[in-house]
């Protein structure tokens, strides 16, 4: 007799239809149940929630607009080293931006080892009145991070707000620069911009842009919600105000890697965060051509993690973990078959594939970008997998020179 019928019978029996889940289903069943459905319910409150902000968000509705906005002067920042193809192409395309204000593009370059790199920048300050550029002379005995060069910028910025973009990527539109000063609101403002992998042929690519994606997700909808730990390094905005109110990167000059990123979570605390979702607004940066080359890129940046505050790290790390739970314990009744569970098990998933693939689309539709489906299911399954291995490896061989 099926179990159903046995149900059925329960009820007419007046049994209680716990006492005959009790008497159906062991202690361990239960469990696993119970954690698949609770991971399944905060999946929910991440992407229908947190994620679905980011991709239904609107800055002109905070603003009344983006028309009634005026453009305000504006100053560009980059670091570049022996970046000869970024300087000879896409330079050019910053400096003639289609802006409406005065706007400055400062040019550091830090510590380059070819002639080419100055000649190249000192021909193109003779073409375009708006681009200063400063040089770092290299020195044997001091030894420097990014973050200097990001702060001599800062000093040699002529106004208040500041874009900072970086030698890795290119604005996808001409209007990049328009776009994103909408965030400027006020001079204590944090601007998170959008960043996206190029799209390109094979398989690696389409995974990157997924875990690029997930990681936008992650970082823009906490900025959303008013509580930024980080911002793209290749697309983000502050006031020159700002920074040196709060002495920049004093703190943590002598960090390698992630001063941005705790600089960001110092001041967010009493800073306004405004994001811009735009497909005129987005910088693009080129895909990673070997998989050792992207694994030590995530690895390196995700060093400062251990200094993040403790609500940042419960963020980012109850995803991996409930996606981890999820997962193991649908799989496990599925596996064992249990009794009407197994089809709920099923259900879920095909669910949590169709928010994820929904929520992936919207965002993508919003940023320029071609959603990849298949790798950002595939990422879903194999993240928490990934992310431990990401924080074995780099606590197991830790980085030698985190600090300088």
């Amino acid at each position: 007799m099926s179990q159903r019928t046995d149900f059925v019978k329960s009820v007419t029996n007046k049994k209680q239809p716990v006492e005959y889940i009790l008497s159906k289903y062991g202690i361990i069943e239960l469990s696993i149940t119970c954690v698949a459905f609770v991971s399944f319910v905060v999946f929910l409150c991440y992407y229908l929630g947190a994620f679905l902000s980011v991709a239904n968000h609107r800055h002109s509705k905070k603003v009344g607009g983006l028309r009634n906005v005026e453009p305000q002067p504006v100053s560009v920042i980059v670091v570049v080293k022996d970046d000869f193809d970024y300087i000879e192409n896409t330079l050019p395309v910053i400096l003639n931006q289609s802006y409406d204000a005065p706007y400055q593009v400062v040019v550091v370059c830090d510590t380059p080892e070819s002639y080419r790199t100055p000649e190249m920048l000192k021909e193109l300050s003779a073409k375009y009145k708006h681009l200063y550029v400063t040089i770092i002379p290299a020195d044997s005995k001091f030894e420097h991070t990014n973050k200097l060069a990001l702060t001599v910028g800062m000093k040699a910025a002529k106004y208040d707000n500041i874009i900072i973009t970086s030698s890795e990527c290119t604005p996808v539109s001409g209007d990049w620069l328009g776009v994103m000063s909408y965030g400027f609101t006020s001079d204590h403002v944090i601007i998170s911009g959008y960043n996206r992998i190029s799209r390109e042929k094979g398989f690696f690519n389409s995974f990157q842009r997924a875990v690029n994606i997930h990681e936008s997700f992650m970082m823009l909808s906490r900025a959303v919600a008013g509580h930024p730990y980080r911002v793209s390094r290749h697309n983000n905005g502050q006031s020159k105000k700002l920074f040196f109110n709060n002495k920049g990167f004093t703190e943590y000059l002598r960090l390698n890697v992630g001063e941005s990123d705790l600089y960001i979570q110092q001041i967010a605390r009493y800073a306004e965060s405004n994001v811009i979702i735009n497909p005129k607004g987005v910088t693009e940066s080129k895909s990673a051509t070997t998989f050792t080359e992207w694994y030590n890129k995530r690895k390196f940046y995700s060093y400062p993690f251990r200094y993040f505050s403790a609500g940042c790290r419960m963020f980012i790390s109850s995803s991996y973990l409930f996606t981890a739970l999820f997962w193991l314990s649908v799989i496990a009744l599925i596996s064992l078959m249990v009794p009407f569970t197994w089809i709920g098990a099923a259900a879920m998933i095909l669910i949590r594939w169709f928010v994820i693939a929904a929520v992936t689309k919207k965002l993508c539709r919003r940023t320029g970008d071609n959603p990849p489906y298949l790798s950002a299911l595939l990422y879903d399954f194999i993240s928490p997998a990934e992310i431990t291995i990401l924080t074995v490896s780099r606590n197991i061989l830790s980085l030698k020179n985190l600090w300088v």
